[in-house]
C-alpha cells in the first residue's frame, strides 16, 4: 500500500503548540481515494500517517531530534461522506489528523506553561540522560499537570518556581547540571578551583588534537556566534546556522584542498593525497568536536562557577545561591504535587533532598 507521510513539529518559534493544520493534505488524499476506488484500485488507496518531529535543543548543532508515527488513518471511511460533502468530510479529516498529531507532540497553552515544563523535565531527568523514548510523553504530562490544576495554589508555586530557577540560569549562563552540583557537593572555593584547573588542564592537553580543525571551522562558529545574538527566533538560529554552512564550508574545504595539493605542485598524485587527507580530516574532525565541544563549554561554566563562588557577596554569587535554593524548592514541590494530584505518573524522582 501506497502511503502518504505528515511531518508536523509541535511547536514553532511563534506558538508554543501545533498550529492550526490547512485542509490541503485531506482533499489531496480523498481525491485520491476516489480516483482509485474509480479505477478498481481501492485496496491501493493511500493512507495518512502522522509524524511528530520534536526537537530537544532546535539551535544546537547535532543535538536530539525525535521523530515518532502515529496510528495509520484510513482514508476509505471518510469516502462516502467525501462523495455527498466534500468539505464536511474533508474538515473530519484535517480534524482526526490533528487529533492523532497532538499525541505525538508537545503542545502547551502558553509559552510560561512549556518553559516552566522545560525546567521540571530537567529536574527529573538530566540533559544527558534523555531518554528519547519517553521524552514527547513525559513533558506533555508535566504541562498537564499545569493546565489540568491551574487553580491549585501548589501547582502555581511550582510554575513560578520554575521560571524563576530559569530565570536565573539564562542570567548566569549555567545548566541546570552546574546548580546541581554546587547545591549537592556544597562547593567552596577549594572544590571550583580544582575543578577549573582540571577541566582547563585535560581541554590543554586534548588542544593539538582538535585547534586545526577548530581554526579551518572558525568562520563558522565566527557566524554562529553572531547568529545566536542577532537572531531572536530558535528555529531561524538554526536555520541560519545551516545555510552558512551550507554556504560557507565548500568554499573553506576548497582553500584547504588547493593548498594541499598545491603542495604536491598539482600533480595528479597530489590530487589523490589531497582527497584522501581532506577527507580524514573532516572524519577526524567530526568524531572528536562533540566532545571536545562539551569539554569547552564545562570549563566556561566552571570558570562562571569560579567566579561565583569565590564572590558569594556578589551578585552573581547571590545568583547562584538563589538558584540553588530556588532548585531545592522546586523539587520537592514537584513532588509534593506529584503524590497529591498526579500518584499513578511513573516519575523518577527521589524524595527531596538539597540536590
Amino acid at each position: 500500500m501506497l502511503r502518504c507521510l505528515l511531518a508536523c513539529p509541535g511547536t514553532s518559534y511563534t506558538l508554543p503548540h501545533m498550529m492550526e493544520l490547512r485542509d490541503g493534505l485531506s482533499w489531496a488524499a480523498l481525491e485520491h481515494a476516489l480516483e482509485m476506488e474509480a479505477a478498481g484500485k481501492a485496496k491501493d488507496t493511500a493512507a495518512i500517517i502522522p509524524s511528530g518531529i520534536t526537537y530537544v535543543h532546535k539551535q544546537k548543532w547535532r543535538s536530539i531530534v525525535i521523530v515518532q508515527f502515529g496510528h495509520p488513518l484510513d482514508i476509505s471511511t471518510h469516502l462516502e461522506e467525501f462523495k455527498t460533502d466534500k468539505r464536511a468530510a474533508v474538515k473530519r479529516l484535517t480534524r482526526d489528523v490533528a487529533q492523532e498529531l497532538r499525541k505525538i507532540t508537545i503542545n502547551a497553552p502558553d509559552w510560561d506553561t512549556l518553559h516552566a515544563s522545560e525546567v521540571a523535565y530537567t529536574l527529573i531527568t538530566p540533559e544527558d540522560a534523555i531518554v528519547p523514548e519517553n521524552y514527547v510523553k513525559m513533558m506533555q504530562h508535566i504541562i498537564s499537570l499545569f493546565t489540568d490544576h491551574e487553580d491549585n495554589p501548589e501547582v502555581q508555586r511550582l510554575k513560578q518556581s520554575l521560571l524563576q530557577y530559569r530565570g536565573l540560569l539564562t542570567s548566569l549562563r549555567l545548566s541546570d547540571g552546574d546548580i546541581s552540583a554546587f547545591a549537592q557537593e556544597h562547593i567552596g572555593t577549594a572544590s571550583v578551583s580544582i575543578s577549573l584547573v582540571a577541566r582547563a588542564i585535560r581541554l590543554l592537553v586534548d588542544l593539538p588534537l582538535f585547534l586545526p580543525g577548530y581554526l579551518i571551522h572558525f568562520p563558522i562558529f565566527l557566524m554562529a556566534r553572531a547568529i545566536d545574538r542577532w537572531e531572536p527566533y530558535e528555529e531561524c538560529k538554526a536555520q541560519d546556522k545551516v545555510m552558512a554552512t551550507i554556504v560557507v564550508l565548500p568554499i573553506l574545504y576548497g582553500l584547504l584542498f588547493r593548498y594541499v595539493w598545491s603542495l604536491a605542485g598539482y600533480s595528479l598524485t597530489g590530487f589523490l593525497v589531497a582527497t584522501v587527507l581532506i577527507l580524514t580530516f573532516i572524519v577526524y574532525h567530526t568524531s572528536l568536536m562533540d566532545d571536545r565541544n562539551d569539554l569547552f563549554h564545562s570549563v566556561l561554566a566552571s570558570w562562571r562557577m569560579f567566579k561565583a563562588v569565590t564572590t558569594r557577596r556578589g551578585e552573581d554569587g547571590q545568583k547562584v545561591l538563589a538558584a540553588a535554593e530556588l532548585r531545592q524548592e522546586g523539587r520537592a514541590a514537584l513532588y509534593r504535587c506529584h503524590r497529591q494530584i498526579s500518584p499513578s505518573w511513573q516519575l523518577t524522582l527521589p524524595p527531596p533532598i538539597c540536590q
